[in-house]
Formats: C-alpha cells, structure tokens, sequence
C-alpha cells in the first residue's frame, strides 16, 4: 500500500509539473524549468526502482493522451531519457547531488538535442546552460524534500 501512495503523489506532482510548465508560471526571461525531468530526477535518486519510474511515466502518458496529446511525444522521449537515466545511476559518483546536476545536464542535452534532431532545428546551448541552472536550482531542494517525506 505505501507504494501505491507513493506512486499516486508522483503522479499528482507529476501532473501539477505538467501544468506549472504549461502556464509559463515559471517563466524567467523566456527559460521555464523542466519540472517532469527534475522530478523524475528526484525520484531516481530517492528511490531508485525502476517499475515506480516506469509506471510513473507510463500513467503520465496515459493523461497527456486525455489531457493535451499534442505533447504525447515529447513526454515520450522524456519517459526514454528518464528511463536511461535510472540505468546509469548505479554507474555516477554516488554523491547525490552530484548524480542530481549530471542526470539534470544530461537529460536536458539528450531531451533538446533530440527534440532538435526530429524537428530539424538547431539546439542553443546557451539556452540549455540557462535552463540546467534554473532547473538544478529547483530540483536539489525538491530532492532533499522528497527524500525527507516521500
């Protein structure tokens, strides 16, 4: 049972990423936080199971398919980097916060490279760089919060 909660306050906190994002809420100077990436970030590092990282993404798709299936496959690429990440995570420093700013960098560069790869357009890294700072910025205090009471 304390897993079912667990998985059901990911996906609440998952799905209210999903909105802050799309409000702009967060926006500062046109770079918004990749709230999903982070948060899936935080649950690698604190839980480290794979099935709750794969049914959390797989429940993630299932309401942007209801909710706004105009974003369907970049949440799936973002499920795919997600997934990649927690299968090297055995293999990073160990440190956490460490690991948290080395799987944030990679899954932006890994998430826009594609993004641009499939849309043929070109990745700014500046905007990358931006977006990885902001993004870390959030994400090393929701770690230490989800590990704190998750």
């Amino acid at each position: 049972m304390a897993s079912f909660n667990r998985f059901f306050i990911f996906f609440l906190l998952a799905t209210l990423a999903i909105f802050i994002e799309r409000s702009g809420f967060l926006n500062v100077g046109g770079i918004v936080p990749n709230l999903l990436l982070i948060l899936c970030v935080a649950l690698i590092v604190s839980h480290e199971r794979m099935g709750m990282i794969v049914a959390l993404f797989s429940a993630v798709l299932i309401s942007a398919f209801f909710v706004d299936a105009f974003w369907i496959a970049e949440f799936g690429i973002l499920g795919l980097i997600v997934v990649l990440l927690a299968l090297v995570r055995k293999r990073l420093t160990g440190s956490n916060v460490a690991d948290i700013l080395i799987m944030t960098l990679a899954g932006e560069i890994l998430f826009y490279g594609t993004l641009a790869i499939l849309h043929g357009s070109m990745v700014l890294f500046i905007t990358i760089a931006y977006e990885f700072v902001y993004t870390a910025a959030i994400g090393i205090p929701l770690w230490l919060v989800s590990r704190r009471y998750l």
